[in-house]
């Protein structure tokens, strides 16, 4: 960049920040800052940030994005069916600037196995518009989840493309590290401080249930009343793996001590959230960080040690885990459990009664990506789908196998199938605060398996 370059990029930052403050100063003297109104000046602050960053704008794009996973249900209503997320309009933003761009000649193409996956998904994705417009379905029933989907393709090409820098793709998972141990820190701190966090947070997110009691066993939840929603936990368990190389890209003792807080802030927030199927998928990449390192001295510790920790739960954790097991047996009852199963039978026979699906918003929230793909896009679509992710999830273990000293490798794999549990379990696509951090992991391990099929990433 010249030194012409340089200064209008300060200057235009400069003038941007000086804006964005009048604007506060002006919302605050006339009585109209909220919180939406400072987002959206902070928002477009952002945007000004990017589009002054030069040859960085991509990178400090991307740093931007994935920090504010931080902001949970904020979303602005459009229609009565369709809410746009900042996430949303951030990603299609970099999206159209990455479109823009001046293609530089020692720019890898893209793959032709990532050419055929994306026209399937193309012609999958267009079809989910049609069934769902011949039924009469509203546009804006359809749009969310249809934008949804369609964003795994910027998030790929944008962090395929930040990652060529060196470092690079290690910044975005520690400032997504960064993010997630922010969330389980102030979940947990409003589950600690009741009374604190529900005057302090009182006009910014809905302190009316701050800790809620669930199911016959009076589990204490926690609410995550600034995320907006239990669900944070979901990105907790999706953050927790990427410790692994964090802890290791550490220098200092004093870093590495910060991390392993970190962790277990994760850990407490995944148990606060009271979701178990998360609490299940914790252990099943607890159980896939100790044997895939084929150490017999590993594995013993970590064991004992998680058996330490299973024996701190306390017992209303253990009960609510025990009547979980008890309903998949048909010895309790949880209408929760019940609901969720039903919901993802009925999706999974919609696809097989309608081979091509009943189209986006056509089979409502089936608890189960899996299930609702299946039903909205057919039979053919979801078995695409699954494929596609054991495909990936079979690269990455291939990868980890033969790099067993290295965390990366594991961090992403077990990260990895968080993001295969939260996708059969759960059922994140309907809202992007939660789908958005799956595509990200997604097109992280993706990344980072091509690299090293190129040799470009060294352990």
């Amino acid at each position: 960049m010249t030194l012409v370059n340089r200064f209008s990029a300060s200057f235009f930052l400069s003038s941007a920040v000086l804006a964005a403050s009048a604007l506060l100063g002006i919302s605050a003297g006339t009585g109209l800052l909220s919180f939406r109104v400072f987002l959206v000046i902070l928002f477009g602050l952002f945007i000004l940030i990017i589009l002054s960053a030069g040859e960085r704008a991509f990178e400090i794009g991307m740093m931007i994005w994935v920090l504010l996973f931080a902001l949970g249900y904020r979303t602005i209503q459009v229609s009565t069916y369709f809410r746009l997320h900042p996430l949303i309009v951030l990603l299609y933003f970099l999206g159209a600037l990455y479109l823009l761009r001046r293609r530089e000649p020692e720019e890898s193409a893209v793959s032709p196995a990532t050419q055929v996956v994306l026209i399937i998904g193309f012609l999958f994705w267009v079809n989910g518009w049609l069934q769902g417009l011949l039924r009469g379905r509203r546009w804006d029933l359809m749009v969310t989840e249809a934008l949804n989907f369609l964003a795994i393709v910027p998030t790929f090409a944008l962090v395929r493309h930040v990652a060529r820098r060196p470092l690079a793709l290690r910044r975005l998972l520690q400032a997504f590290y960064a993010v997630g141990v922010f969330i389980a820190g102030t979940g947990i701190f409003e589950y600690t401080f009741t009374d604190f966090a529900r005057s302090a947070l009182k006009g910014v997110a809905n302190t009316d249930n701050i800790i809620f009691i669930s199911g016959i066993t009076a589990f204490e939840r926690a609410s995550f009343a600034l995320w907006g929603s239990p669900a944070a936990t979901f990105i907790c368990l999706l953050v927790l793996p990427v410790a692994l190389p964090c802890f290791a890209w550490a220098k200092s003792l004093h870093a590495k001590a910060i991390i392993i807080a970190g962790a277990v802030c994760l850990l407490i927030s995944i148990y606060i959230g009271g979701y178990r199927s998360i609490w299940a998928l914790t252990g099943v990449l607890v159980m896939v960080a100790l044997l895939s390192r084929r150490n017999l001295l590993v594995t013993v510790i970590g064991a004992t040690l998680s058996a330490f920790a299973i024996s701190l739960v306390p017992e209303a954790g253990q009960e609510r885990f025990v009547q979980a097991l008890e309903v998949i047996q048909g010895i309790s009852y949880d209408n929760s459990i019940i609901t969720r199963e039903k919901r993802f039978n009925d999706a999974l026979v919609t696809g097989l009664i309608y081979p091509l699906g009943v189209g986006w918003g056509g089979t409502g929230w089936a608890h189960s990506d899996v299930a609702q793909v299946t039903g909205n896009l057919g039979l053919t679509a979801g078995i695409a789908f699954v494929v596609w992710y054991l495909l990936t999830l079979w690269q990455i273990w291939r990868i980890q196998q033969r790099r067993l000293t290295d965390p990366l490798a594991l961090g992403l794999l077990c990260s990895f199938i968080g993001v295969g549990g939260l996708l059969l379990l759960q059922g994140v696509q309907v809202l992007p605060q939660l789908i958005l951090p799956c595509w990200f992991i997604w097109a992280l391990v993706h990344t980072y398996t091509q690299q090293v099929r190129e040799s470009k990433y060294a352990a």
